[in-house]
């Protein structure tokens, strides 16, 4: 998503002591099964991979299984780090590097996918200068049998209430499933239940040495696709995760796991929601409304029905208002009502304006059988009970290739933290599944262009509330010098062409429909990014012969500037990918740029292929400088507060693990 996602640095405080080595080479054995008392060593072997290392000491074990379990329990003022280390003395590899806990407290990790027999190595120092009370105890065990729903495939079925009834769970001994959204999941452990509404809330507590995130899913362990990640508060909170556009009926995974890397822990678990029958729609009126999640730049598709619904009679049927919009010609037909009458099934929503005071509403396009064929969606600012119209849109034909008859709402000017109503209903009495998403785009201008400083990734779409952008020089290399297109006329814009990368579009037919901009810092002479590409919709409309085709996905390419956002030169190959389409399909992608300048500002530009409508997320391999976040103080002690500040250039911030989930700002006090 298109905000700054930063790691809040941990001012922890624990306790250790040290063996009597104090380098890896003289690392001291230690075997399975036992604990050793001891003290800090004298001096650094080399830099900490946190904190201050002038008090290291080694050992080293032989593993006796594919999974240990390594604890570090400090004395009074030793503020201990365990780093874990797979190789040899002379080429080590850092597998671990845990500082989680206060003075005089434990560091633990579990360790797995060890291969039998290898020797690993451990050091251990005090985080601040010195060796602080310098004694500690280090213990080398098999972790504790994995819990009966370790994997997805034996996960533990929740049942939906209407408050919450705690179970009770326990990630000690879980092993990593995958990669964690935030954090390290090294302990995630899993549950399935069957939605009884379209919202429901998941509700974890954890212990005072777990600090929880959830994650949730769609799709079946064999392929899941996460829709939602949450790690709101520190160890020993509560994480509250809200979802929406559930269908119920339908079965739901979610994984719980500790944001760090730890033995494990305990925690309770809960899903809450009241339950709907079949045929009945719990958003019928505008009072009612389901709350849509925090909108920000991704689309994230909810999927609802109209199924059962009836006619709102407050506010009355809209006026003729709704706008008749056809994307392949830009132009508006007739306003109408939008085939409102008696017999209409409406449901209702609501929305939160976001600091842009800009939202747009981007529907599926048609799905077949069982959904809405022609939707229609208006907006109204007020109270539930005193609604007046903002906007309404009937056809707006995105994609052209499919003619699907759904509309599309841009909604400008609004005032950022307003609640506004969304109404959805089907043409006359059409019912069925519809869904749609609500984003926040800030850089469909190049001069906006988004800081990518993230290696998490940032992740946004593609769709009609991205316009057509032109800086500079910046055109497709089918398109001429007045952006209208040209077959095999080699306009030669940079976007498409292979340069000294010959690897662009081997006919001049690359054309600019919505495409929005990011932009990095090299950190290094080459730069990977890696793209995955999901949920297409393509007009795949041949812009010459007019001919509807299918889904290409999304093109784009790295370039240099001679100025901000003028005189554009590619510098990486030039890529498009099709994702399969509709919900569901998935590609992924690596965009490499060469001969970069370290500390030069690149442009990465995206753009819909023919104007396709696809979610994608860019993840930084290698060569992306990631800003430093500055403390003030820069150090602290037990009870004092730091004030840690971002850098400029995001539209938005989220701190992890965060505060209060209301701090998105620049700044944060810890």
């Amino acid at each position: 998503m298109r905000y700054l996602y930063l790691i809040i640095l941990s001012f922890l405080f624990s306790f250790y002591s040290s063996a009597q080595s104090e380098d890896c080479s003289g690392a001291t054995p230690i075997t399975n099964g036992n604990c050793y008392p001891s003290s800090s060593g004298l001096s650094q072997s080399f830099s900490g991979c946190v904190g201050t290392a002038d008090d290291d000491v080694w050992y080293r074990f032989v593993a006796a299984s594919a999974s240990h379990s390594i604890t570090v329990s400090g004395s009074a003022t030793f503020d201990a780090v365990l780093q874990v280390f797979s190789g040899s003395c002379g080429s080590l590899v850092s597998i671990g590097c845990i500082d989680n806990s206060f003075n005089g407290q434990v560091e633990s990790t579990v360790l797995s996918g060890l291969n039998i027999g290898a020797t690993y190595y451990i050091r251990v120092y005090h985080y601040f200068t010195g060796s602080g009370s310098s004694t500690f105890t280090l213990c080398l065990n098999n972790p504790p049998a994995a819990p009966a729903n370790n994997n997805c495939a034996s996960a533990t079925s929740l049942t939906v209430n209407s408050s919450c009834v705690n179970t009770s769970g326990t990630s000690f001994g879980a092993t990593l499933s995958q990669v964690g959204c935030v954090g390290n999941a090294n302990d995630d452990v899993w549950y399935t239940f069957t939605a009884t509404n379209y919202t429901q809330t998941i509700q974890v507590a954890g212990s005072s040495t777990f600090d929880a995130v959830i994650e949730l899913f769609n799709g079946t362990c064999g392929s899941l696709s996460s829709s939602s990640c949450l790690d709101n508060t520190f160890s020993g909170g509560t994480e509250t995760m809200v979802v929406s556009g559930l269908t119920p009926g339908n079965n739901y995974l979610f994984r719980v796991y500790d944001y760090y890397s730890s033995s494990g822990s305990t925690f309770s678990v809960c899903v809450t929601g009241t339950s709907i029958l079949v045929g009945t729609q719990p958003n019928d009126e505008p009072c009612n409304a389901i709350q849509i999640p925090v909108v920000t730049a991704d689309c994230n598709n909810l999927i609802f029905s109209n199924v059962g619904a009836t006619a709102t009679t407050n506010p009355p049927a809209p006026a003729t208002i709704c706008e008749n919009y056809n994307n392949s010609t830009n132009t508006y037909g007739a306003l109408s009502t939008g085939g409102f009458t008696t017999t209409t099934k409406d449901v209702w929503f609501t929305i939160t304006v976001p600091a842009s005071g800009n939202i747009y509403i981007t529907p599926i396009p048609n799905m077949g059988t069982g959904w809405v064929q022609d939707g229609v969606m208006a907006l109204y600012r007020g109270a539930c009970g005193a609604l007046t119209t903002f906007t309404c849109s009937d056809d707006y034909n995105y994609p052209a290739g499919y003619n699907d008859l759904q509309p599309f709402l841009r909604a400008t000017g609004l005032t950022p933290g307003e609640t506004v109503y969304l109404r959805y209903w089907g043409f006359g009495s059409a019912e069925g599944n519809f869904g749609f998403c609500v984003t926040s785009p800030t850089n469909d201008n190049c001069a906006n262009a988004l800081y990518m400083c993230d290696i998490n990734g940032y992740s946004a779409t593609t769709s009609p509330a991205y316009t057509r952008d032109h800086p500079c020089n910046m055109r497709g290399n089918g398109e001429t010098s007045t952006y209208t297109y040209s077959v095999d006329a080699n306009p030669a814009g940079p976007f498409g062409a292979g340069g000294i990368w010959g690897t662009g579009s081997t006919f001049n037919d690359v054309y600019i429909d919505n495409n929005s901009w990011v932009r990095f810092t090299a950190a290094s002479p080459t730069v990977s990014l890696r793209v995955t590409v999901s949920d297409c919709w393509g007009i795949g409309t041949n812009t010459v012969t007019g001919t509807p085709g299918t889904p290409r996905g999304v093109q784009m390419q790295i370039f240099s500037t001679t100025s901000a956002c003028c005189g554009f030169a590619p510098v990486s190959d030039y890529k498009e990918n099709i994702a399969g389409s509709f919900i569901g399909g998935i590609s992924t992608y690596t965009v490499n740029a060469n001969s970069l300048t370290v500390g030069q500002d690149y442009y990465v530009m995206l753009d819909g292929w023919s104007g396709d409508i696809c979610n994608y997320n860019i993840q930084a391999i290698a060569g992306v400088a990631l800003p430093a976040i500055t403390a003030l103080p820069d150090s602290i002690c037990p009870g004092q507060t730091s004030i840690l500040t971002a850098p400029l250039g995001a539209s938005g911030y989220t701190w992890e693990p965060t505060g209060p989930p209301s701090v998105t700002t620049r700044t944060i006090a810890v």
